[in-house]
């Protein structure tokens, strides 16, 4: 930039060191474009408490379910722009209840669908679990089979560049691969940090 505005003041005749001056004094424009990260290419940590199967078999006593899970950066698909969204993350975790019911856990995919600091995460895998298969004692769930199919969805919003809270549905059941086929559902605010 300097050096054209020499060049031309040469040409008119200015002298040198009046037109350097002239060049270092002329403010080049600046466009800024802040885009938030795409946190879905991290680690991330979650942990959080659930509600235990409201309105079901193992509602009564009202129970907590403590979560932590570790979810893994996508999946290394050479995809660009809006599509890697649709590429997976790996996630493992626990959810483990305070009352001695039903605890489980669960190796998963998850799909982060990231909007400015909005996001949302469909789940899907497959769950172990410490309850009851059949014929279980009031108040306890007869889940069938062992292993069982783990799906959910969470909502949530980036509140800094590290932390994430979320409203998250988890929900492990056989999808009629056993005999019986009741469900547990469990419902929950979690807290994530991305590292």
């Amino acid at each position: 930039m300097v050096l054209a505005v020499v060049v031309l003041c040469a040409l008119r005749g200015i002298p040198a060191a009046q037109a350097a001056d002239l060049g270092s004094s002329v403010p080049v424009p600046q466009t800024v474009v802040v885009e938030p990260p795409d946190r879905a290419n991290t680690f991330e940590a979650r942990f959080g408490a659930f509600y235990h199967d409201p309105g079901f078999d193992e509602a009564r006593p009202r129970t907590i379910d403590v979560n932590a899970e570790l979810v893994g950066p996508r999946l290394p698909i050479p995809v660009d722009g809006w599509a890697k969204m649709f590429v997976p993350r790996p996630m493992v975790g626990v959810m483990a209840n305070t009352g001695g019911k039903t605890s489980f856990a669960y190796i998963s995919a998850v799909w982060t669908f990231q909007w400015n600091n909005f996001f949302f995460e469909p789940i899907f895998g497959g769950a172990v679990h410490n309850g009851y298969l059949d014929n279980p004692p009031p108040g306890r769930l007869a889940l069938g089979c062992n292993p069982l199919f783990h799906t959910g969805l969470s909502l949530g919003y980036y509140i800094t560049d590290h932390w994430a809270v979320m409203g998250t549905w988890q929900h492990i059941s056989n999808a009629n691969a056993c005999e019986r086929n009741v469900g547990l559902n469990t419902y929950g605010l979690r807290l994530g940090y991305s590292f």
